[in-house]
């Protein structure tokens, strides 16, 4: 099981790298460290729901 900021995230979750925002006020799926948005967690490790990921091999 992994934790993000000591909660499990759970099997209906990914564990995302922030590394660029294209829309910066877009509300976290889960508040974390009192980030409310994207653009408070660039550089920052979050959970984002699977149903809503995209993987792009490039």
């Amino acid at each position: 099981m992994h934790l993000v900021d000591g909660i499990p995230i759970g099997g209906s979750a990914y564990l995302m790298y922030v590394e660029r925002v294209f829309e910066p006020n877009t509300f976290l799926w889960r508040n974390q460290n009192n980030w409310t948005t994207l653009d408070n967690a660039l550089g920052e490790i979050i959970s984002w729901p699977k149903e809503v990921v995209s993987v792009i091999f490039t």
